[in-house]
């Protein structure tokens, strides 16, 4: 026994390394193959552009949608390391959602480690470890882990505090740029949140360690003119939508109206994570006592309980406090919505890098003693249960789809996605005038929206409905490029025997826009 505690008393951040496995292998190992869901599909599943491994070079011209045998693949994002990494599991596995999900956890445990290797330098070893595990096993990140098309929040923030970890690692200044800007460019070419790393790096040298300052300013300006450079490649350098969402119909005020909504979300589900969701879409319609003035106060406690709270902090507290409350700050200016609307009002996912720096200004506001009494420990210990159970408890709705849409739908009922979601879970499992109603409030909820039209049009062909069929989805090609619209219109078309009709859509308007479409291309060659 003296033996082993003293080899453990050598080897501590390796046993906690270990630990960290062994705790979440106990919490994520039974959701591991859960199935694909959602964007997983678009994705991974139907996207062909990931099945060649010799389109990699394509991946940082493009998005990360497949588009239905479009040219390229389309989006508004630029994640071109996330692509890469579903083309090489596809290449090595194929439809495996195990074989996708596995490398993820592997490297969320790491990030896990990696805030205990960071907090370890500031706070006491128990306080530390406890901070990195209630990372890992808290219920507001465990979207990142049950989601794989949130592979890009998992390798974001791996590279990202790898980068700061290596910085603060390297004693030689001239050879810190040469670790550090190659994970810097990871983080940013992994998904866009990445480039506040660059920033994090800089603001690390600047309250915490002058001595790191100039490498670490060299460092994230190299990496962020060859992200720019990237990125000005591709042609992704505008955020633009379709109104894809009614939440992208809002008004600028209209958005900065809905901040207390949106913060006080992320609040909510940090301190009682009860009403995760997935995403969320709503436009402001006034200021209501519940979605605007109760969050609002709530919203404003909170910042004066942080002022209240910093006020308390001296000397490297009070400069360790500066860090996260800035990184708190940029993480806003990214999710907020005032200066860009993202593909939601708000999404759990989004939190994941906040969640790190509210934890570690918790932990450093209690200032936990070293030798804690055991109403600690045991406080400490239930909150760790609770927050373990909640997360297990969720990974239950990942495990089947329809009953995770139907929760969505529950807590957002203004959420045409997952109405439409529940609808196709139903049309899947043959029950087409079932799926109908959904796809019908899908469309009064969103009316922009392309996607509910084509499948409102599936629902009423398999009622025979056929000149309404026909009407839904040029509606939806009207609306904006949906390749299954395409499809269906063109088989509908032959269905009643307007054959020539149908060969000229499809080879004047369906082809040249999605050439790579094989049932288009397949329904051309069968009439000469």
């Amino acid at each position: 026994m003296i033996l082993n505690m003293s080899w453990i008393r050598r080897n501590v951040a390796l046993c906690v390394a270990l630990s960290y496995f062994l705790v979440a292998g106990l919490l994520f190992a039974a959701f591991l193959d859960n199935p694909f869901i959602m964007d997983d599909e678009i994705q991974i599943v139907l996207n062909q552009h990931i099945k060649d491994i010799n389109n990699w070079a394509s991946f940082f011209t493009s998005s990360t949608m497949d588009m239905g045998g479009a040219a390229r693949m389309g989006g508004v994002y630029f994640k071109p390391i996330m692509t890469s990494f579903f083309a090489g599991v596809w290449a090595l596995a194929g439809a495996t959602p195990f074989a996708f999900r596995l490398p993820l956890f592997v490297m969320f445990v790491l990030s896990g480690f990696f805030v205990y290797l960071f907090s370890r330098r500031y706070f006491p070893p128990t306080a530390a470890f406890g901070l990195g595990l209630f990372f890992l096993v808290h219920p507001a990140n465990s979207e990142v882990m049950f989601y794989i098309a949130d592979a890009q929040d998992v390798m974001y923030m791996f590279f990202g505090l790898a980068a700061l970890l290596v910085l603060i690692a390297i004693r030689a200044p001239r050879a810190i740029p040469l670790a550090v800007i190659p994970l810097l460019l990871l983080s940013a070419l992994s998904k866009e949140t990445g480039v506040l790393f660059l920033a994090i790096v800089i603001l690390y040298g600047l309250l915490l360690d002058r001595g790191k300052l100039r490498p670490a300013f060299f460092s994230a300006m190299a990496a962020g003119l060859v992200y720019l450079y990237l990125r000005q490649r591709s042609g992704l350098t505008v955020l633009h939508y379709r109104s894809d969402l009614i939440f992208h119909q809002s008004l600028w005020w209209e958005r900065l109206a809905m901040l207390p909504t949106i913060l006080w979300h992320y609040i909510e589900i940090f301190f009682v994570p009860v009403r995760l969701t997935l995403a969320t879409d709503f436009r402001f319609t006034g200021f209501g006592f519940l979605r605007f003035w109760l969050a609002l106060a709530g919203v404003a406690s909170f910042l004066m309980a942080l002022v209240f709270l910093y006020r308390r902090q001296s000397g490297e507290g009070r400069r360790l406090y500066r860090f996260f409350a800035a990184i708190l700050f940029l993480w806003f200016v990214l999710h907020g919505q005032v200066f860009v609307p993202l593909d939601g009002v708000y999404a759990d996912r989004w939190f994941y890098l906040a969640s790190w720096a509210l934890l570690s200004i918790l932990f450093l506001s209690l200032k936990p003693p070293r030798r804690a009494p055991r109403f600690l420990y045991l406080l400490a210990g239930l909150l760790f249960v609770a927050a373990f159970a909640r997360t297990f408890y969720r990974g239950f709705d990942w495990a089947d789809p329809q009953r995770l849409y139907a929760r969505e739908f529950r807590l957002n009922p203004e959420n045409a996605v997952m109405v439409n979601n529940v609808g196709v879970i139903i049309f899947r499992e043959g029950h087409a005038v079932e799926a109908k109603p959904y796809f019908e409030q899908a469309t009064r909820l969103n009316p922009a929206w392309n996607v509910a039209w084509n499948n409102l049009g599936a629902s009423v062909e398999a009622e025979q409905n056929y000149p309404l069929a026909l009407e839904y989805y040029l509606k939806c090609i009207a609306l904006g490029d949906y390749a299954q619209a395409y499809e269906n219109y063109a088989k509908l078309l032959l269905r009643l025997g307007q054959r020539e009709k149908a060969l000229g859509f499809i080879r004047n308007e369906a082809l040249p826009r999605f050439p790579g479409n094989q049932t288009l291309r397949n329904i051309s060659k069968m009439f000469p």
